[in-house]
């Protein structure tokens, strides 16, 4: 059994294959995931309750959103520690980092 910085960890790395289609930056180097919850541990299944992401896109309108949140479920899933759920939450628009505005030129 990982402890939960290990799952996080496991999470981060796999969702480091999602790729925003219109900046072409994975979504953990574009700060759009927001929190990793994990649920409890079911022994009898050797698996968490679920894996929960909770992110954000880069616009409300994002027209790759249903694609994004696709492949955040299937590599969440890929992990087998258990059944990926995501969450998107707009409360704080987001907002490329200082790095990420120079690596895009704005």
């Amino acid at each position: 059994m990982l402890d939960n910085k290990e799952i996080e960890a496991k999470v981060l790395e796999g969702l480091k294959k999602v790729i925003d289609p219109e900046l072409d930056i994975d979504i953990v180097d574009l700060g759009l995931i927001r929190k990793i919850e994990i649920g409890d541990y079911l022994e009898d299944f050797k698996v968490y309750e679920f894996i929960k992401v909770t992110m954000t896109l880069t616009s409300v309108m994002c027209p790759f959103a249903d694609e994004i949140i696709s492949q955040v479920e299937s590599e969440v899933n890929l992990l087998n520690l258990g059944e990926a759920q995501v969450e998107l939450d707009f409360n704080e628009p987001w907002e490329p980092s200082e790095e990420l505005k120079m690596k895009l030129g704005i």
